[in-house]
């Protein structure tokens, strides 16, 4: 599947007129609205009310329930798994196991983990 074209000179124009707009101190939100319509007409990505949102829960659920499969399959093996915020302010997951304690930056790092230690365990 290959992404649709996108024509540049478009996005290059609204942005251009943005720039014009702002040198003529018109108000900024009302230019940057207008540009941002203009790049949405360009990338062929028009706003539809909700539609953002229901794809966001959808993500948020998905990622919740490997968040949940994961803590249960890592409690099947005597351990643990948070997910807290490291010192940059980014949430990070931390499986503690015994003596183990790692920190993984995404779920699918906590997927690879299990996906090998999960067969040492077992057999």
């Amino acid at each position: 599947m290959s992404a649709p074209a996108v024509d540049l000179a478009a996005v290059r124009a609204a942005i251009t007129a943005y720039h014009l707009a702002l040198d003529r101190r018109e108000h900024g939100a009302a230019a940057a609205g207008q540009v941002i319509g203009a790049i949405e007409t360009a990338l062929g990505m028009p706003w539809v009310q909700g539609k953002a949102s229901a794809a966001e829960q959808l993500r948020v659920a998905e990622a919740d329930k490997r968040v949940c499969n994961a803590r249960a399959r890592i409690a099947l093996l005597g351990g643990t798994l948070h997910v807290i915020d490291n010192d940059r302010g980014r949430p990070v997951f931390v499986v503690s196991r015994w003596a183990l304690t790692k920190e993984l930056a995404d779920i699918e790092a906590v997927e690879r983990w299990l996906a090998q230690v999960e067969p040492r365990v077992r057999s």
